[in-house]
């Protein structure tokens, strides 16, 4: 298989040929460039000792704050998840430990606004995915900013949205509680993504079932679905139920 400009996967053969000579030419330039970079790193440790010493003693005081800040956040029973962020005319591609998922996706479920829905929306789409990939995917509802950004920002609207940060915490720790984390993949859609941008991405990705929250589902009932047919799923808020939404694609 492999990613087509438009985030679609395309099959390269029943034999899955393509993917052994693309994980093996990955695994060679991977370890050509760590070679690389550690001969560069070796020889400045003997012509620049001191330059080297002090360049490699802030990239581990970063790693070691790095380390210490996601644990903190573990501890706390708010796991840190970092979305793929959509782009228009960009491919889409999940990794999950390293590898692309492939298929992109089986189940799309599209995260609610309240974060106590997503237990619902998570347990509904586990069940249709049956053992296969889940894209989560959130729209943003922050204003974009319109500064310039500044020397060695990253400019990511994700991060200026605690509302999206919360409710993607909550579908990871939830996957963790239930072992199923490794088949979650998700994905962000700016709020200046434009109205088109979920049915663009529906498109690229042709997953077989898409489940939403009833009442939070704009933008999915025009897409080009096979049948609509809602369930109650019991698993929300103080086990009260929430009706949710399932949009089968075509075959």
């Amino acid at each position: 298989m492999r990613a087509g400009m438009a985030g679609k996967v395309e099959d390269e053969g029943p034999t899955g040929e393509g993917r052994g000579r693309v994980g093996r030419v990955t695994f060679v330039l991977g370890v050509l460039t760590t070679v690389l970079v550690v001969l560069a790193w070796s020889t400045n440790l003997f012509a620049k000792p001191l330059a080297t010493a002090f360049g490699g003693g802030v990239t581990v005081l970063g790693l070691l704050i790095a380390f210490a800040t996601y644990q903190l956040g573990r501890r706390k029973g708010r796991p840190f998840v970092f979305p793929v962020l959509h782009r228009a005319g960009y491919p889409t591609v999940f990794l999950s430990r390293g590898r692309r998922v492939r298929p992109p996706a089986t189940v799309l479920a599209l995260l609610p606004d309240q974060a106590s829905q997503v237990a619902a929306l998570a347990a509904a789409a586990d069940q249709v995915a049956a053992g296969s990939p889940v894209v989560f995917v959130r729209r943003g509802t922050g204003t974009p900013s319109g500064r310039p950004p500044r020397l060695f920002e990253i400019v990511n609207p994700y991060l200026d949205d605690p509302a999206a940060q919360e409710a993607f915490a909550e579908a990871e720790r939830l996957g963790r509680e239930h072992g199923e984390q490794h088949r979650y993949c998700y994905l962000y859609l700016p709020s200046g993504a434009g109205p088109d941008a979920l049915r663009e991405l529906w498109g690229s990705l042709r997953p077989k079932e898409t489940v939403a929250v009833a009442g939070a589902d704009d933008g999915l009932s025009s897409l080009p679905v096979e049948r609509v047919y809602d369930s109650n799923d019991g698993d929300g808020e103080g086990g009260q139920a929430t009706l949710i939404r399932h949009y089968v694609g075509r075959a």
